[in-house]
């Protein structure tokens, strides 16, 4: 899939194309399958993502399972560090996830900025939480 208009991001890196995150590892559908996402603004297609079928979901449930058996483990300020940096993290990089946002759904970049920062505070809230545990 060629992309069409690809917007300017600090890091190029977050945008990522034809793959699913699981298990540690950026992987196709099984199948093979993809499906293309769309600019609301022109209809063109901007790339494509995993068509996840039946087997590809119950193997990330595998996944989570397996990983949280180790989790489970962990003290509270182990998950809290864990959180507080995907927090950091989701603040660091605001602005690319607003412009990709605003690329994929045509939301206004005020209103995706914003969307941004309103996700990224329920990291920063159950970081804060995770202690208490």
């Amino acid at each position: 899939m060629n992309n069409h208009n690809v917007p300017t991001l600090s890091d190029p890196s977050l945008l990522k194309l034809d793959v699913a995150y699981v298990d540690g590892e950026w992987v196709k559908a099984k199948s093979g399958k993809t499906f293309e996402v769309h600019d609301p603004t022109t209809g063109k297609p901007i790339g494509s993502v995993p068509e996840m079928d039946a087997s590809d979901t119950e193997a990330a449930i595998a996944a989570a399972a397996a990983a949280f058996k180790t989790f489970k483990h962990w003290t509270g300020r182990e998950r809290a560090k864990v959180l507080r940096r995907w927090y950091e993290l989701m603040i660091a990089h605001q602005g690319d996830i607003a412009t990709l946002i605003t690329w994929e759904n045509g939301k206004p970049i005020a209103d995706a900025r914003g969307e941004a920062t309103y996700a990224a505070s329920f990291f920063e809230w159950f970081s804060e939480e995770a202690p208490r545990v």
